[in-house]
């Protein structure tokens, strides 16, 4: 049975610098999209793609404030909020 539901942990959270996000439920020869929005809904950073194996560091060149990190892979996705110190 599928899984319904992405696990992912996104850290520091809060950060002063940059965030790490590592996942381990991303379906074998599919990748997933990530997207940062600030907190008026504005995409700041277009879809990436991150992969199963890798941490992904990103961040480091955001401005101090809340962001709202969207993670999408084929129909699930997971919304995390993100604070920049």
């Amino acid at each position: 049975m599928p899984k319904n539901t992405i696990d992912v942990n996104v850290y520091p959270n809060p950060s002063h610098q940059s965030f790490h996000i590592t996942t381990n439920e991303i379906d074998m020869g599919q990748s997933m999209e990530m997207s940062i929005y600030d907190s008026r809904g504005v995409l700041i950073a277009p879809a990436k793609k991150i992969e199963k194996t890798q941490t992904n560091e990103f961040g480091s060149g955001l401005a101090p404030g809340i962001y709202f990190l969207h993670l999408q892979q084929k129909e699930f996705s997971k919304i995390i909020r993100i604070v920049k110190l």
